[in-house]
């Protein structure tokens, strides 16, 4: 995107809130982001003419509130204030405890982008110059978003990119940093729906550093200005900028699901990495780090790609690099066994699952020796994989494993989340449907009835979950031989589906030869009459045309009996 294109939201006016510099780590983050986006409310106060001020002297104050910041030896009159200019002290608590409420409600709700104490004087931040805006507004952008206020660090990041056009100019490598902070900052604020701008700044980015790369390459330019021409720190910044670049755009090019794109961004990644390896000034953990985010991201992308064999190879060598930072046993290994375990699982010819049972297995020990004997999500999803992976196996013992893990998985979502949750749903469900499979149906279908009456609560009566519930009750009422309760929840489903989709839709086509065929069985000729008077068309006054008129009349050319 052009430099003359960028438009700034308000002022160049900065805050006056000061924070630390950012660190020098890599902050890249993982190719899946969930950031909520936030909006504040305004905050109240102002200058000396705004309504909370002119509150204080309204008639219809109590002025008895303020009464005490009188000389009680002075009368006063109701209508005589003594100052119009300068509120009383009392009016003046009120009115900051006031602003102090409403600011802790913009914190909750994401920041307020009108603030008065998040910014300047207009005066004294007109006086500064833009190399001194510039870090104000990278500091701003940094406390904003410890602070959740997303909107403030949006507007922050937008400065910081309009402020490094005019500090280094429109072919600086600083410049494409911005515009890489800017692009990072739609994915980790704003969420995926903004993937598109982030991948169209972070485009903007690879191509100023494409500008600079030979300029890096032969070492003999100074363009950072500092007077390090040629050497290695020089190198590492752009090397670093580079990095963050190629991985936030493999990240947004994920989200679009351009994954062949997404995988040769991240391999460029992958090769900024090595490049920095050369480095004798480059910390280790620093490296560390850089590679196994990028080998993550990339067994992700391999697996969307249909390539198992480049997944798990990926993910080994991620969880080589986690072990070296975090040491065995790190809470940080249970997700990569997890993406191992899911990929032997996903294979489309032959599934390796006892590859998959390996992996899960060691997440689940992992995650349950962290929880120390507490309930965790993290040790429910573990118990949950594990019971997938046994129930895929089809040996009477697996069978017997993934109904233990699996209830394990329901006694933990039970007790964090209480029995009206979708996470509870879930698992009722893959339970029963464990049960069924080992002929338990008594059991399975007392916890599918059950589970239909929170679904109800959790998601509403007419919601594909309760559709879907009703349509598994029918289908094992109908295997089972129990025509009327088959009949009954078949029906259900049936208006169900009416409802959510419309008359005629896939699935009422699809249920409505089996109802028929329940009714036409003879143990249900009591229910049939009933059926048919449900679903006989609406009344019509206008009679159809006959050949033969009734006795006594005849018939008209409408079809009405004279």
């Amino acid at each position: 995107m052009p430099s003359k294109e960028i438009k700034i939201p308000g002022s160049l006016h900065s805050d006056q809130y000061e924070s630390d510099d950012r660190d020098g780590h890599y902050d890249g983050t993982s190719d899946v982001s969930d950031p909520e986006e936030h909006s504040g409310a305004a905050a109240e106060g102002g200058d000396n003419n705004s309504p909370s001020r002119a509150a204080v002297y309204d008639d219809t104050t109590d002025t008895d509130e303020y009464q005490s910041d009188l000389d009680p030896g002075v009368p006063r009159h109701p209508e005589a204030p003594t100052n119009a200019d300068a509120p009383s002290a009392a009016a003046t608590r009120k009115r900051r405890k006031r602003g102090r409420k409403q600011r802790g409600a913009d914190d909750e709700n994401g920041g307020n982008d009108d603030d008065e104490d998040d910014y300047e004087d207009a005066s004294r931040s007109s006086m500064q110059a833009p190399d001194e805006l510039l870090e104000r507004a990278k500091r701003l952008a940094a406390k904003f978003a410890a602070r959740r206020q997303w909107n403030n660090a949006m507007r922050q990041l937008v400065r910081q990119t309009a402020l490094c056009v005019l500090v280094y100019g429109p072919q600086h490598f600083k410049y494409a940093e911005a515009y890489t902070e800017l692009a990072k900052g739609y994915l980790d604020y704003k969420g995926p729906s903004f993937s598109q701008q982030a991948e169209e700044h972070a485009e903007h980015a690879k191509n100023i550093l494409l500008g600079q790369q030979e300029a890096f390459d032969g070492a003999a330019v100074d363009v950072t200005g500092s007077g390090l021409a040629g050497s290695e720190l020089t190198r590492l910044e752009f090397l670093k900028v580079s990095l963050v670049t190629y991985h936030t755009l493999g990240r947004a090019q994920s989200l679009l699901k351009k994954f062949p794109d997404a995988e040769q961004s991240l391999i460029k990644a992958e090769k900024v990495v090595q490049e920095l390896s050369k480095l004798s000034i480059v910390k280790f953990d620093f490296l560390l780090e850089a590679k196994q985010k990028i080998w993550t991201s990339l067994a992700k992308i391999s697996a969307k790609l249909n390539k198992p064999m480049a997944s798990v190879s990926y993910y080994e060598q991620a969880i080589a690099a986690c072990e070296k930072r975090y040491g065995k046993g790190s809470q940080e290994l249970v997700p990569l066994y997890q993406g191992v375990g899911a990929t032997e699982q996903s294979r489309p010819e032959f599934p390796n699952h006892e590859k998959a049972i390996e992996m899960y297995l060691k997440a689940h020990e992992i995650a349950t020796a962290h929880a120390k004997g507490e309930f965790t999500e993290e040790a429910a999803g573990t118990a949950r994989s594990l019971a997938t992976a046994y129930a895929k196996c089809g040996d009477v013992a697996a069978q017997a494993s993934a109904e233990s893990y699996m209830q394990e998985c329901l006694t933990a979502c039970l007790q964090l989340h209480g029995p009206e949750h979708q996470s509870v749903c879930e698992a009722q469900d893959e339970l029963a449907k464990l049960l069924i499979r080992a002929d338990k149906i008594d059991e399975g279908a007392r916890l599918l009835q059950e589970n239909v009456k929170v679904k109800a609560k959790v998601h509403g009566d007419f919601s594909p979950q309760v559709l879907d519930s009703y349509r598994l009750l029918g289908s094992l009422w109908l295997s089972q031989g129990r025509l009327e309760k088959a009949l009954q929840d078949l029906q259900r489903a049936f208006d169900i589906a009416e409802v959510l989709h419309g008359p005629g839709c896939r699935i009422c086509r699809e249920l409505q030869p089996t109802i028929d065929t329940v009714l036409k069985h003879p143990s249900m000729e009591g229910k049939q009459a009933g059926y048919e008077m449900k679903n006989r068309p609406r009344f019509n006054g206008i009679v159809a045309r006959s050949s033969k008129p009734a006795t006594g009349g005849s018939a008209t050319t409408t079809g009405v009996f004279n």
